[in-house]
């Protein structure tokens, strides 16, 4: 079996315990983690030259793509409130929305569009966005089919 490494590919017998990669990729968990990292912040595209630059590390954009949308779906599953009790951590920035419920669910919300650039060359480029919000900031029933965030 062969496995893409941090020193480059190896091959390994299927009964070696560095043969089982993460979620079934052929590809370690460090480089599957230094994949997610561009990932999750630049263009995929722009995320394979700095692994290729930065780290030797052979791979493509669809590659990442599919490392970042499986590690990001699995971020339901995460207990978010759980994790910020327990956290020292500071946020960075301030919400807007006050949680007058304690308990009430919070939601994050990603998404990323193209732009076309101003370049020499126009190109497209992702623009990534996030949002967050409580459940008791959502108005429903705007419409039939749509709701609205306070």
């Amino acid at each position: 079996m062969e496995l893409l490494t941090g020193f480059g590919k190896i091959t390994l017998r299927k009964s070696h315990p560095l043969a089982v990669s993460p979620s079934g990729f052929g590809i370690s968990a460090y480089v599957q983690f230094q994949m997610c990292r561009p990932g999750s912040r630049l263009v995929f595209a722009e995320a394979e030259e700095e692994l290729q630059t930065l780290c030797h590390i052979p791979c493509n954009a669809k590659q990442i793509e599919r490392i970042c949308h499986h590690y990001g779906g699995s971020m339901d599953s995460v207990d978010w409130h759980k994790i910020c009790e327990k956290s020292q951590l500071k946020m960075p920035f301030k919400c807007e929305s006050k949680q007058e419920n304690p308990g009430s669910p919070l939601y994050a919300m990603m998404d990323g569009s193209m732009i076309l650039t101003r370049e020499k060359e126009q190109k497209y480029k992702e623009l990534k966005l996030f949002r967050s919000f409580y459940a008791e900031n959502r108005i429903e029933g705007i419409s039939k089919q749509r709701n609205m965030i306070a």
